[in-house]
């Protein structure tokens, strides 16, 4: 049923007690739907999403867009800028799960996200792999350098959590606190409340998985630390195990050459990769395509898994983004007419040179082929 606005700031505020202790969840659903104009179910739904949005967590069930644009306002007043971090990262979450296999237009989400998020003069925390990307590239590029990097080995040698990654053929550690938030740099990480509690639930979102800890890495941790000339401790700060996740690049990945002088073009290959890898993106493009010409085949050299391998084919084909990273401003959004659909000798043939051939150049070489 539609919402009244005029109830909106009561749902607010009992909301609000619900989550503050005040009142029992049941007690003000029934509160909120006492005069008959929101059933039970809206007014549970209104609480719960206030608890995700304050706790930072994936919500379902979305809110029309004047709630959602009070609740926000209303989150500044009364709990300050800083705090408006975990409703962002929640709402970013319902955004991408409705604009992804939901397949909605969420501009009104949206356009409440990047309004708050200008307010803000605090780190937000990351909300997709190719964030996290850049963070490990500005660590490498502190690492490479002179003035930053006495700073960054203090941040890997006192961190707790790690994200293990293998980067020009050695394993290599970020620590999850200056990872963990959207375009960190180490003045920005040295000037906000920065907290693992915030960042690592943000990372294992993103990986699939909590972090753990682990023996081998662990000792692999320790030789990478002896590596860069400091001394590994025998735990984290405060006394605390040390966990850590695995970032797994595509496979293949370990192929690629490296440029001789620091190789920012790895780091931008792989996150051309993790925009390949983005399911919905791709599904989309896969799901548009096969509407049009009624099959999936390779648009290139017209490759058919089904017709080649039966049932185990079918609607199998991999995605090429067309639209190199490096011509992408921050914040850009992919598209999916932007993703290509390649057989996987074709898509490793279009990455195989560095630039990376367009299409229509390993068309003309399999022309003349």
């Amino acid at each position: 049923m539609k919402i009244p606005t005029t109830l909106i700031p009561l749902a607010y505020k009992i909301s609000r007690d619900v989550y503050d202790g005040k009142l029992k969840k049941s007690e003000g659903a029934k509160l909120l739907s006492k005069n008959e104009q929101m059933n039970i179910n809206s007014a549970q739904d209104y609480i719960s999403n206030f608890r995700c949005l304050m706790n930072g967590e994936l919500f379902y069930r979305t809110l029309n867009t004047a709630s959602m644009e009070y609740f926000f306002s209303n989150m500044l007043k009364d709990y300050g800028e800083a705090y408006l971090r975990k409703p962002l990262f929640a709402l970013m979450q319902h955004i991408q799960y409705y604009e992804g296999p939901q397949q909605v237009n969420m501009l009104a989400m949206r356009d409440i996200y990047d309004r708050y998020t200008q307010k803000a003069s605090y780190l937000l925390l990351i909300n997709n792999l190719e964030q996290l990307i850049v963070n490990i590239q500005t660590v490498e590029s502190y690492l490479a350098g002179d003035n930053e990097r006495q700073k960054t080995l203090d941040l890997i040698q006192k961190g707790i959590c790690f994200v293990a990654y293998n980067f020009g053929g050695k394993l290599k550690f970020a620590p999850s606190r200056f990872i963990g938030y959207i375009n960190n740099n180490l003045e920005l990480h040295a000037n906000n409340q920065i907290d693992g509690r915030e960042t690592n639930p943000a990372i294992s979102r993103l990986l699939g998985n909590d972090p753990v800890a682990d023996t081998l890495l662990d000792e692999k941790y320790q030789e990478y630390c002896a590596s860069l000339n400091i001394n590994s401790r025998s735990t984290g700060s405060f006394g605390v195990e040390r966990k850590f996740w695995i970032l797994n690049f595509e496979e293949g990945d370990s192929q690629i050459e490296l440029t001789r002088d620091f190789p920012e073009g790895v780091m931008i290959e792989r996150l051309h990769k993790v925009r390949e890898r983005d399911p919905w993106l791709v599904e989309l493009a896969k799901s548009n395509f096969k509407a049009q010409h009624g099959k999936l085949i390779c648009q290139i050299c017209s490759f058919d898994f089904e017709e080649h391998y039966g049932d185990c084919g079918k609607d199998f084909i991999e995605g090429h983004h067309t639209k190199p990273v490096s011509e992408m401003v921050p914040g850009y959004k992919s598209k999916p007419e932007e993703i290509a659909l390649l057989c996987s000798n074709c898509h490793r043939m279009v990455h195989r040179k560095r630039p990376w051939l367009t299409m229509a150049k390993l068309a003309e070489v399999l022309r003349k082929k």
